[in-house]
């Protein structure tokens, strides 16, 4: 019974985890071609529909690259935008490539 009730299906439908591997294969190959492997991430344009599991799930299929919430500045930024799915530029990062999925990589122009 208690399965039943905490059942959630990404977590045990394995081809919702396979449907996404494959959304963010790209995305993968992108970050683990990148001189540092700690990227910043943001998120933009959270919604009520906003899964706040979404980024560990994220962060799993993604790893070895860390996804950083620190503000530390870091050199290449991954930014999630949520509601649209459609990348825009952002003042003071510069579009490095569209990685699909609503998933951008950003890179700070060097001071």
């Amino acid at each position: 019974m208690s399965i039943r009730q905490y059942y959630h299906p990404l977590v045990f439908d394995p081809d919702g985890w396979i449907r996404l591997e494959n959304d963010l294969a790209q995305a993968k190959k992108a970050l683990g071609n990148l001189p540092d492997h700690h990227i910043e991430y943001r998120l933009k344009e959270a919604s009520d529909t906003y899964d706040y599991y979404a980024f560990y799930r994220l962060q799993h299929i993604l790893a070895p690259t860390i996804l950083c919430q620190d503000g530390l500045g870091r050199r290449y930024v991954l930014v999630e935008f949520w509601t649209t799915k459609q990348v825009r530029p952002l003042p003071g990062l510069n579009l490095v490539e569209d990685l699909g999925h609503g998933l951008a990589l950003y890179k700070r122009p060097l001071q």
